[in-house]
Order: C-alpha cells, then sequence, then structure tokens
C-alpha cells in the first residue's frame, strides 16, 4: 500500500511545489502594490504640504525627502520612490515629469496602477503652479483616506460576518450529523 501511494503523493508535491513557486512571486508582487498604496495617502498629503511654501516640485521633492529623513520613515516604499525620483532630478538633471515618466520609467519598479495615476495627475498639475497643485493633492489626499476608511470598513463588517457564519457552523455541523 505504501509503495503504491507514492506515485500519487509524488505527482501531488510536484504540482504543490509548481504552483507554490508561480504564485511566489504575484504574492509578493502583490504585497508591494498593498505597501504603496496604504503609504500612498500620507505620503501625498505631506508631500503636497510642502506646496503651500510656493515651491518647484523639484525643491519640495528634496524638501519631503529631509522631512521623511527626520522622521526616520526613509525605510517605506513611497520613501524610497521619491529619493528615486531625486537622485534622477539631480543626476540628470532632468523635471520632476521626465524623473518619473523618461526613458527608463521609473514607475516600471513600482507597480501600483493607482500611484502612476497620481504622479500622472500630480505632473499635469505642476504645470498649472504650485497652489493648484496643493488643492489637487489635499483632494486626492482626502480622497484616498476616505477610501482606506471604506476599506476597513468592508473589512471589519466581512470578519464579523464570516465569524458569526463559523460559528453557526461550528454549532450546526454537529446537529445536522446527529440527524442524519
Amino acid at each position: 500500500m505504501f509503495t503504491s501511494m507514492t506515485i500519487p503523493l509524488g505527482f501531488g508535491v510536484a504540482i504543490m511545489i509548481y504552483f507554490f513557486g508561480r504564485s511566489y512571486q504575484k504574492l509578493k508582487l502583490r504585497e508591494t502594490i498593498i505597501e504603496i498604496e496604504d503609504d500612498l495617502p500620507d505620503t501625498i498629503f505631506q508631500f503636497g504640504n510642502k506646496f503651500t511654501e510656493q515651491i518647484p516640485i523639484e525643491s519640495a521633492v528634496r524638501e519631503y525627502l529631509e522631512e521623511t529623513e527626520l522622521l526616520k520613515m526613509r525605510k517605506r516604499s513611497m520613501a524610497s520612490f521619491f529619493s528615486e525620483v531625486r537622485d534622477r532630478i539631480e543626476n540628470e538633471g532632468v523635471t520632476f515629469n521626465k524623473a518619473i515618466f523618461g526613458d527608463d520609467k521609473l514607475l516600471s519598479k513600482y507597480p501600483s496602477v493607482l500611484l502612476q495615476e497620481i504622479m500622472w495627475i500630480i505632473t499635469e498639475g505642476s504645470k498649472k503652479g504650485s497652489q493648484v497643485l496643493y488643492k489637487i493633492i489635499t483632494n486626492i489626499s482626502t480622497y484616498l483616506d476616505n477610501i482606506k476608511k471604506i476599506k476597513e470598513l468592508i473589512y471589519d463588517l466581512l470578519v464579523e460576518t464570516s465569524e458569526s457564519i463559523k460559528m453557526q457552523a461550528k454549532f450546526l455541523a454537529p446537529f445536522l450529523a446527529a440527524v442524519v
């Protein structure tokens, strides 16, 4: 019996390893996207506050990074994104728009569609001036914060519902087994 089970177990283990290996990269990418999108509302708000001083967007990136270094938020994904933007602006002498959407796109390292859309809105808004950009970024930050609150509320409701279903299943399963 043991020898006859080795072939199906071998196939099962091989299939399990194949699908785990195939989904591992996707799960890692998903975690990266979730981390980026969780950091986005706070980062955008802090970045937007720099435009109350009527400074260009390139200077705002530099000041934002100096502030994050003081607050020791350097390890977060959005801080590293803006650090790469600053490095491209200073080393290559390009604008904010070229640093993000240039020849070798910076956003390919950060696969969030939400981040791409927000950066496009910010680059287009930077053409209108810092006051308009401040209003745009403040509205985006408020919108993202509201989305985050709604997401947490939905998650809480789903957890409550699933716990209720689990409790009912634990209660009803022995009863149904007895009836059967």
